[in-house]
């Protein structure tokens, strides 16, 4: 039976908000297709935090939750949408179509290339709905879809690890679609090339692998870096870095030639750059843009006498500067807190052990080494 059909539907939207494995428990007519359905409601519950405007598109049938849980949300998309311009683009692994129906917005023709056939199938309902933009879904590998293209102004590629049980670095030579060994075809097909990758590859390395690189963006939301973004197209340039902060307050901070941030103690106030920064290692640029100054050259906590109100990351107010000895812990009268080690030795486990300190509450503690190289505990309160 249809998904689309309006008792699914009504059925579906009556219970997107229940508890998936007690209505899986529940009556449902016996001609229905159950285990569909509710991964119908599964989906439209991750799509509530990704793709929120996805909930009121009338006919949609929503991809499957684990391709949702590896969609960009909504704010990524849009945000790689308005990078680019022009007649034509491919999305080469279209998957759940967030990203390609963000695409036609800004082009007059689009192709999503599809390996799976009933995700196709899925992509071939959803598309039109959600955009005017014309969109041949094409259902094929990319390696084989490829010679069939026009020329193109933009081909993005989202290609995943081969085996996902694999821990660790993210590696270009272990990915599905192989992007290294496409990357000729790529180049001499279109005008740019946009390549989204996991937030753990390595930067250095796949700006060499890769080659004329314009630009790389790190985009994180939430404080999570969510992916790493990278345009080639035909340059000799170095590469531009960017931080690009998504969220209700958005920020965009590029590599620039800067002077190494200053060194001191610790003042008032302790910032923890966001994560996006924190992986661009834009750490002199923030410096330079804020005024403000390092604790050490490897420590990235930065610190200053004066309150920053549109700081790119977590404020703290400093309330006392400790050696890490759980006595010491225990005269501040602190049992509790949420810990973090910043250029200090082991793990916040092995840390919390021996401090015997318990996790959560208001009080945030850094363990940290100063620029005289003292190792201490910066015990701080959110402000």
């Amino acid at each position: 039976m249809d998904l689309r059909e309006k008792h699914i539907q009504a059925f579906v939207i009556a219970h997107e908000n229940d508890d998936i494995t007690k209505l899986a428990l529940g009556p449902m007519p016996a001609d229905w297709p159950r285990k569909a359905i509710l991964d119908q409601i599964k989906s439209r519950q991750k799509a509530k935090i990704k793709l929120p405007a996805w909930l009121n598109v009338q006919g949609l049938i929503f991809p499957s939750p684990s391709l949702l849980e590896q969609c960009s949300s909504d704010a990524t998309a849009h945000f790689k949408a308005s990078l680019f311009s022009g007649e034509t683009f491919a999305d080469l692994t279209a998957g759940a179509g967030a990203d390609t129906a963000a695409f036609a917005q800004n082009f007059k023709r689009g192709f999503a290339i599809e390996r799976d056939h009933e995700t196709s199938e899925t992509l071939a309902n959803n598309l039109p709905l959600l955009s005017h933009t014309q969109i041949d879904v094409i259902n094929k590998s990319a390696e084989d879809a490829l010679d069939d293209l026009p020329p193109l102004d933009l081909v993005y590629i989202d290609p995943q690890r081969r085996n996902e049980s694999t821990r660790g670095l993210f590696k270009l030579e272990d990915t599905s679609p192989n992007v290294l060994a496409l990357l000729p075809k790529l180049k001499e097909k279109a005008r740019n090339i946009l390549i989204k990758t996991s937030p753990v590859l390595d930067i250095t390395q796949a700006i060499s692998q890769l080659g004329h690189v314009a630009h790389i963006y790190v985009v994180s939301l939430g404080n999570e870096c969510k992916e790493l973004l990278f345009h080639i197209t035909d340059t000799q340039e170095k590469p531009a870095i960017h931080a690009i902060i998504l969220g209700h307050t958005p920020y965009k901070l590029t590599a620039k030639v800067v002077p190494p941030a200053n060194i001191t103690q610790p003042q008032t106030y302790l910032y923890e750059p966001d994560a996006g920064i924190m992986k661009a290692g834009l750490f002199n640029e923030l410096a330079a843009e804020f005024n403000i100054a390092k604790l050490h050259p490897h420590t990235h906590l930065f610190t200053a006498d004066h309150k920053l109100e549109k700081f790119p990351g977590r404020s703290f107010v400093i309330q006392n500067i400790i050696p890490a000895d759980k006595r010491e812990l225990q005269k501040n009268n602190i049992e509790k807190a949420n810990l973090t080690l910043r250029n200090f030795p082991g793990t916040v486990d092995e840390l919390r052990k021996k401090l015997n300190l318990k996790d959560g509450g208001d009080d945030y503690i850094f363990a940290c080494t100063l620029g005289d190289e003292q190792k201490v505990l910066i015990c701080c309160r959110r402000c």
